[in-house]
C-alpha cells in the first residue's frame, strides 16, 4: 500500500477514535504516566494505533502496534510499525522495550498472568508498563450487562474479539497481579467516574439499538470494522460531540471520585 493511502487510512481511524469518550477520558491520563520514558514502545492490543500514533513521539519512539486484528493494523500509519500477534507469545526477545501500553486489553485475555509475565519478559529492566483496565471497586464494571433482562447482550458479552473474560480488577487486585509478574506499582489510578460512567453506557445503548434495529445488523465489533463501516447517524453524533465533552465535565464535577476504570503505571526493576 503507497504512503498517501496509509496516511488516509489511519487519519479515518482518528475521525472515528477521537470522538470516543472513553478515549478521551483515558488519553491525558496515559500521557501523563507515559511522560518521560523512552522508546522502542509497543502497544499491545493496539486497534487502530491512536494511542501509539498520539503517545509514542520522539524519545518514546520508535513504536511497534500489536494486535490479533489484522483489519485494525491496516489503520495504523506511517508513523507505527504494526505487528499481527498473540499476548500469550509476544514474537520479541527478552529486553526490547522501554515502554509497553496496554489500553483496555487484559480484560480480553482469557488468562491474564501470562500476559503480564510476557510484557515482563520483553520490557527492558528500568522500563515501564502504562495499562487500564475496567474497575469493580463499585462491585461491577458498568451498566451495559443489566440490559441482559432486556433480552440485549453487550459487545462485551459476545464471542469476538470484544468479549471480557474478566468483569474488571480492583486495586488490591490489580496490583498483586503486576508484582506476581516481577513489576513494581508505581501508581494507580481510578478514572470515569458515575456520571461519565453513565453516559457512557448510555451513548453505547443508543448504538447497540441503532445496530440493532438497523437494516444491516453489524456480526464484528471490532475497530477495523466500525472504520470500514461505519455506525449510522456517526455524522450527526461527530456534530454533538462537543456537547457531549460539556456534559461529560459537568457530570465529572459532581460525581464521586471513585471510577469505573483503572489506570496503572508498573515498573522492571532494574
Amino acid at each position: 500500500m503507497s504512503g498517501p493511502a496509509v496516511s488516509d487510512r489511519s487519519e479515518q481511524a482518528d475521525r472515528l477514535v477521537e470522538i470516543d469518550l472513553a478515549t478521551v477520558e483515558k488519553l491525558p491520563v496515559l500521557a501523563r504516566l507515559l511522560q518521560g520514558v523512552e522508546g522502542p514502545a509497543l502497544d499491545l492490543g493496539s486497534g487502530l494505533g491512536y494511542y501509539a500514533r498520539r503517545l509514542f513521539q520522539g524519545p518514546a519512539g520508535p513504536a511497534i502496534v500489536a494486535d490479533l486484528d489484522v483489519s485494525a493494523l491496516a489503520f495504523a500509519g506511517r508513523r507505527v510499525h504494526p505487528c499481527q500477534a498473540n499476548a500469550l507469545h509476544l514474537p520479541f526477545p527478552d529486553a526490547t522495550f522501554g515502554a509497553v501500553l496496554l489500553a483496555d486489553v487484559l480484560e480480553h485475555c482469557p488468562e491474564d498472568a501470562p500476559v503480564l509475565a510476557e510484557i515482563a519478559r520483553v520490557l527492558r529492566p528500568g522500563g515501564r508498563l502504562v495499562l487500564s483496565v475496567p474497575s469493580i471497586e463499585w462491585g461491577f464494571a458498568d451498566f451495559l450487562p443489566f440490559l441482559s433482562f432486556l433480552g440485549i447482550a453487550s459487545v462485551h458479552q459476545q464471542e469476538g474479539p470484544e468479549r471480557h473474560y474478566t468483569e474488571g480488577y480492583t486495586r488490591q487486585d490489580l496490583a498483586a497481579k503486576l508484582q506476581a509478574a516481577g513489576l513494581e506499582v508505581v501508581e494507580q489510578r481510578e478514572i470515569l467516574r458515575l456520571g461519565p460512567k453513565l453516559l457512557l453506557d448510555g451513548l453505547a445503548l443508543v448504538h447497540l439499538l441503532v445496530e440493532k434495529l438497523g437494516p444491516a445488523r453489524r456480526t464484528s465489533w471490532t475497530w477495523g470494522t466500525l472504520v470500514a463501516a461505519p455506525p449510522p447517524g456517526l455524522r450527526l453524533y461527530r456534530r454533538l460531540f462537543p456537547a457531549v465533552k460539556a456534559v461529560r465535565r459537568s457530570l465529572e464535577i459532581v460525581s464521586p471520585r471513585k471510577g469505573f476504570e483503572l489506570v496503572a503505571a508498573a515498573r522492571k526493576p532494574g
